[in-house]
């Protein structure tokens, strides 16, 4: 695989997506810092944003707790959603765990 291979895999997908918006998507959870230019295509646009000074809220650990907040989240949901299904007796238990592997989607 030559060095080329990747830029022409991220210019054919540039063509066809805008990366430069999903790329900016990830400074909604603070994974990203800063403005993302939408114009210009996304190696540019991630040079531009990772050349910039970090603020301070966005270091090491205020980043880490965004995550655990968000694997929290998406934890309970999660749960949740399983509770319908699950069925924690003692008889039911298999049983409605194959449910939940084989039928729910």
């Amino acid at each position: 695989m030559s060095t080329s291979t990747p830029r022409r895999v991220i210019g054919w997908l540039e063509e066809r997506l805008n990366l430069t918006e999903i790329f900016s998507f990830f400074t909604t959870f603070g994974l990203s810092y800063g403005e993302i230019d939408l114009n210009k295509p996304v190696g540019q646009a991630s040079r531009e944003a990772f050349a910039r000074e970090l603020p301070t809220y966005t270091r090491g650990r205020y980043v880490l707790g965004v995550l655990t907040f968000l694997v929290f989240l998406f934890q309970g949901v999660t749960g949740l959603l399983l509770a319908f299904y699950y069925q924690p007796s003692p008889a039911a238990a298999y049983e409605s765990t194959l449910l939940i592997i084989r039928d729910v989607n």
